[in-house]
């Protein structure tokens, strides 16, 4: 067998370097939006509020993106139908929160009656056979791009709310603390999150497309 020189570049090592450089240039394009969006907030809205900006919009749109990136792929991977219908749930569930001063015009904190449809009836479907619900999650869970999606969703749930919290910019601006820079610096941390959640959906389908099985 002949052997590689080691002089000559292999197309091996071409591919795993363009690769990064797309995932680097996709993550930097995101923390531009990111740093977009509250820039918009600050220099063209009079009256900023987290309902009503650039930075909830991009939010939204990062949602549903995501949303339909799983259900694209349902159909081209029914061996994990019950698991892609679970993770579609849980961000209907997300969307629904966000939009929850839309459900506040039934009456205040109505989004928790959709949510909770939605959440009980992923659940219910995903595992009315449990041993073929946590098999097939396993298998999406397997994909490398999980681990970034896990993550993002902690920096979503975990993260940005220890670093919005009021006591905490309380403490930092005193007597300054304006509500509107603590909803800032919450909401910028958000979007970053729902970013990087819809880029991992769309490494996590794009591997699971590529690995269909008939």
């Amino acid at each position: 067998m002949k052997e590689q020189d080691p002089n000559i570049i292999k197309q091996e090592s071409k591919d795993i370097i363009i690769d990064n450089l797309k995932y680097l240039g996709v993550v930097v394009t995101i923390f531009l939006v990111v740093n977009l969006a509250l820039r918009l907030d600050v220099n063209y809205l009079v009256t900023y509020t987290s309902e009503r900006s650039f930075t909830e919009g991009f939010q939204l749109a990062f949602i549903v993106f995501t949303i339909f990136t799983f259900a694209r792929t349902l159909p081209k991977r029914k061996d994990v139908k019950h698991a892609l219908t679970l993770i579609i749930g849980f961000f209907i569930v997300i969307l629904i929160r966000e939009l929850d001063s839309l459900f506040d015009m039934v009456y205040h904190g109505f989004w928790k009656v959709p949510a909770g449809i939605v959440t009980l009836s992923a659940i219910f479907y995903a595992f009315r056979n449990l041993a073929v619900g946590v098999n097939e999650l396993a298998v999406v869970l397997k994909v490398r791009a999980m681990k970034m999606m896990i993550c993002s969703v902690m920096l979503l749930f975990v993260y940005s709310r220890l670093f919005g919290m009021k006591v905490f910019w309380k403490d930092v601006l005193h007597e300054s603390y304006i509500y509107q820079i603590k909803v800032i610096a919450e909401e910028g941390t958000e979007l970053l999150a729902y970013g990087l959640i819809a880029y991992a959906a769309y490494l996590i389908c794009k591997n699971l497309k590529k690995n269909v099985i008939d």
